[in-house]
């Protein structure tokens, strides 16, 4: 089937030229190098040449450009309000272009060999154009191009790629702002970029195999550039690089990464404070993140396989690091870790789990005080838990998979720890365990309940009356236990349950 549609085609091209050919279908070609009939009008285009066909109809009309393999040339297609239909670069072969009443086309042939194009006459008059289809340039390795869009509307450059060619470029507006969907860092193959007007892009190469890129002629001027599109780093493993951003508007970073690829970043802004959501653990694939004017991004590559990061020249500064993005640990099964904010500010701790991890936390603030909404027991996946300036984190892996805990460096230091964060304990049907306060503050006891857990619980005042109780609980629930109290669990259901208080305050025991 292959076979045939290949010899379809082949016998197209062939039919086609015969008749751009025959004088059956053509008179001879006159003086302006141009054939006319009855019907259509014909130019053979020879190297460096540009001709322009306009559609002087009120109908949509086709113009065909026949050439070979060997064939090279750009073409666009304007409205009649001036602005881009269509557009190719360094095309072959022939096409069949589609232009709009009181529309035109304007071919230049690229390379050596000539091509024919033409249209039925009654659409379309012809005439040599002085004016090429595209401002272009060839970018070969390391050197960098810029194409300004002088024009009111938005409008196209094209980038010719392959498989070889890697290329950077950043498009920005007429303020100077840049686009984050049009920051792109490391790309193969071809591109269409719509550039606003008033607007540029920045363009890049940087392997070895040289990339095309061009423009229409009517909108876009054309210059060289000493100044690259991004400031970029190659990040191997153990390093860490620091974009910065110097310049008053906010700007975008890109990160290329796989999925053999781990890095952690943190995001800090001008006043050093760091957004919780744009801090990263262990990350994997690529990434693109706002960073806020004056502020910065901190990378780390963790992994063997190296990651590519870069933000536009005209915002960012680079440079390398010695203090990595984040202070991180992995902790395993029994393991407990403690992460202190010695800053003034809160900031964000990155747990990473699954759902074949189990872990306890407790957060504390510098008085050490315990809030309830940071006091998590047998907990699985991932969290973020924001830290109090001066306060803490203990967390305490449980199951066999570890996990992964990181704070930003700047703000966190850490250290291996001997004490749990919980004191805790699992309570099969008919067991029961004592929980006791030992602090002057009340403080939550944590449950843990299965579907099919149940348990009875009473919690007493430290002078030994009843506080609360309460029969056949099915739910995971925290309690408050006065300051000098305790609660008693009695596990009642099928499955058992698991209670827990921060260590600092509960001393436990079985009954």
């Amino acid at each position: 089937m292959k076979r045939i549609q290949k010899f379809s085609i082949l016998l197209i091209v062939m039919l086609v030229s015969l008749a751009f050919s025959s004088n059956k279908g053509y008179a001879a070609i006159n003086k302006e190098g141009y054939t006319k009939s009855s019907s259509t009008i014909s130019k053979t285009i020879s190297k460096g040449k540009s001709y322009q066909f306009s559609n002087v109809s009120k109908k949509t009309g086709q113009v065909k450009i026949t050439g070979t393999s060997k064939a090279r040339y750009d073409f666009v297609v304007y409205d009649k309000y001036g602005e881009v239909y269509s557009s190719l670069l360094h095309d072959w072969g022939y096409s069949y272009i589609t232009v709009p009443s009181g529309g035109k086309v304007i071919i230049t042939n690229q390379g050596k060999e000539s091509i024919k194009a033409g249209g039925p006459k009654s659409l379309f008059k012809g005439k040599a154009s002085s004016s090429a289809a595209f401002t272009r340039s060839t970018v070969s390795k390391g050197k960098t191009y810029q194409f300004s869009n002088r024009s009111k509307i938005d409008a196209p450059v094209r980038i010719k790629g392959s498989d070889k060619t890697r290329y950077d470029y950043v498009v920005y507006n007429q303020y100077g702002e840049a686009d984050q969907y049009k920051t792109k860092l490391n790309e193969s193959y071809s591109s269409m970029v719509t550039v606003p007007a008033g607007g540029k892009i920045v363009i890049t190469n940087i392997a070895n195999e040289p990339i095309i890129a061009g423009g229409p002629k009517a909108l876009f001027t054309g210059k060289k550039s000493s100044s690259a599109a991004l400031t970029r780093a190659t990040i191997s493993k153990g390093n860490t690089f620091v974009l910065t951003n110097t310049s008053k508007i906010e700007g975008p970073v890109k990160i290329n990464g796989s999925s053999k690829t781990r890095y952690d970043y943190v995001v800090y802004d001008q006043y050093g404070e760091v957004d919780q959501y744009k801090t990263k653990l262990n990350e994997s694939y690529s990434s693109m993140v706002t960073v806020p004017a004056g502020g910065k991004i901190v990378i780390t590559s963790i992994a063997n396989e190296p990651i590519i990061a870069g933000g536009p020249k005209a915002l960012f500064t680079g440079k390398k690091s010695s203090s990595t993005a984040l202070t991180r640990a992995m902790i395993s099964k029994g393991k407990t870790y403690v992460l202190t904010n010695t800053s003034k500010i809160e900031g964000p701790v990155k747990i990473n789990g699954s759902d074949k991890t189990r872990y306890d936390y407790v957060v504390y603030d510098q008085y050490g005080e315990v809030d309830q909404y940071k006091n998590r027991l047998h907990v699985s996946y991932s969290s973020t838990v924001t830290v109090p300036a001066g306060g803490k984190i203990v967390i305490t892996s449980i199951a066999n998979e570890p996990i992964i805990v990181g704070g930003p460096k700047a703000l966190f230091t850490s250290k291996a720890s001997s004490s749990a964060a919980f004191t805790r304990y699992t309570i099969e049907k008919g067991k029961s365990y004592e929980l006791s306060n030992i602090s002057k503050m009340d403080i939550d006891v944590k449950i843990v309940v299965s579907s099919k857990g149940k348990y009875d619980y009473v919690v007493y005042y430290q002078s030994g009356d009843v506080k609360k109780f309460e029969i056949d609980n099915g739910w995971t629930s925290t309690f408050t236990v006065p300051a000098g109290g305790k609660i008693v669990i009695t596990g009642k259901g099928n499955e058992p349950i698991i209670a827990g208080g921060p260590k600092l305050f509960f001393t436990g025991k079985a009954k």
